[in-house]
């Protein structure tokens, strides 16, 4: 049996253990207190990471968004200290977690000009239609085991007419507006879409999409980019549009998706345009899918019916005209052997 002088001994050196563990370590994980009493004699504080480096660094890279959002060029900031940056900073960074400053390349202005062409729409749609023709001509498939071979040809042909009927409509639209004085229009081939709007697009809604305005050029020059087949700036407005133009409906739904991603960039792509020595500033972007032959119009598509009322300028009568004399072109091209 312990009798009470042995326990209190125990008891006293078991407190006195706890003193100087006490005393040795930290007061608290994380803080910037000297390592207790012996940091206090030695000198030997606890290391700390420079906030005020820190802090000037934020306000850096929030004052870099804000020019970004306003459409200015980013200008980098200072550098972090090395032991704050070995802190921050992967060991491999990709372009994809690279701060948005470090990320973003404004593209080059491009400066257009909007001469307005003195000849017929049908007549700088047709040159094109002709190419068709004479390569259509010189179709010589082989045989599908169903057919014979000229309805095998015919087949081939009629194929590729459809397909090229929808170029048709697409360039006589944007030739269309091209002579209107109130439109400057062009296509675009290669938009570029950022990784922050692909990843908005995937986890949002059609609407946020719609509210989201981000800046045209986040992104290195391998991500990604589609063709846009029509952008039509609005004078009267002072709004950019940008379509996608279908013989008829889109039943993949890939042009409502690329639509996403070019409405919340389409704003500032326009800010990196000049037409004859002016910026354009638009205080609009809208995106709309063209469905020509659909008869099924929804919020932001348009049919035939809808495109003379939505430019303000004649269209239709545009686009029966180059089809109605393709069609004769082509009637005579599948009648003969």
């Amino acid at each position: 049996m312990i009798d009470t002088g042995t326990l209190a001994s125990w008891c006293l050196l078991i407190c006195i253990g706890l003193l100087i563990y006490l005393l040795v370590t930290r007061t608290g994980p994380g803080t910037a207190m000297p390592q207790g009493i012996f940091g206090h004699l030695f000198g030997t504080p606890a290391a700390s990471p420079p906030a005020d480096d820190l802090q000037s660094h934020i306000a850096a890279l929030r004052a870099q968004l804000d020019r970004l959002e306003q459409g200015g060029r980013a200008v980098a900031p200072a550098p972090l200290e090395p032991q704050v940056a070995d802190e921050l900073e992967p060991a491999e960074p990709s372009a994809r977690h690279l701060p948005l400053n470090e990320r973003y390349t404004a593209p080059a202005m491009d400066h257009m000009t909007d001469h307005k062409p003195t000849t017929t729409v049908l007549a700088r749609v047709w040159p094109m239609c002709r190419e068709w023709l004479a390569d259509a001509r010189t179709m010589r498939p082989q045989p599908d085991p169903l057919l014979t071979a000229e309805q095998t040809r015919e087949a081939r042909v009629i194929q590729s007419a459809l397909v090229e009927h929808g170029t048709i409509i697409e360039t006589t639209i944007l030739e269309a507006l091209r002579g209107s004085p109130d439109h400057c229009a062009w296509q675009e081939p290669a938009f570029r879409v950022s990784y922050m709007a692909s990843h908005t697009q995937k986890a949002g809604t059609v609407e946020g999409c719609a509210l989201a305005e981000l800046p045209y050029g986040d992104g290195t020059e391998d991500n990604r980019k589609i063709q846009v087949d029509l952008i039509a700036y609005d004078k009267r407005a002072n709004v950019i549009r940008a379509y996608e133009i279908k013989r008829r409906s889109d039943p993949g739904q890939w042009s409502a998706a690329n639509l996403a991603h070019v409405q919340m960039l389409l704003r500032s792509y326009a800010r990196t345009k000049t037409i004859n020595g002016v910026p354009l500033d638009p205080v609009k972007a809208e995106t709309y899918l063209i469905c020509y032959y659909s008869d099924s119009p929804a919020t932001n598509k348009l049919t035939r019916d809808q495109l003379d009322k939505h430019f303000g300028v004649p269209i239709v009568a545009h686009v029966e005209e180059a089809t109605a004399k393709f069609r004769g072109e082509l009637q005579a091209l599948i009648a003969t052997p």
